[in-house]
């Protein structure tokens, strides 16, 4: 039998108990049509906000990466 691909990754994440219910509200009264929508949502909101901050760690990373590398051909 063929399994079925997710089109999704699954992940797993604790929260306080007043997230949940703030986010089990929102839900009821129809803001987002599940649980899991609301925190693709949030953690795209995320990703957006720091995007800068996250390109300038990386290209950072790479430069110390090439010093080591050139360091290391020395």
């Amino acid at each position: 039998m063929d399994r079925i691909k997710r089109r999704k990754a699954v992940i797993n994440c604790t929260v306080s108990p007043y997230i949940k219910s703030r986010i089990d509200e929102m839900v009821a009264y129809g803001m987002f049509s599940t649980i899991s929508d609301a925190v693709a949502i949030a953690l795209m909101e995320l990703i957006n906000r720091n995007e800068d901050e996250l390109k300038a760690l990386m290209s950072e990373h790479r430069k110390s990466k090439m010093m080591v590398s050139t360091a290391e051909t020395l």
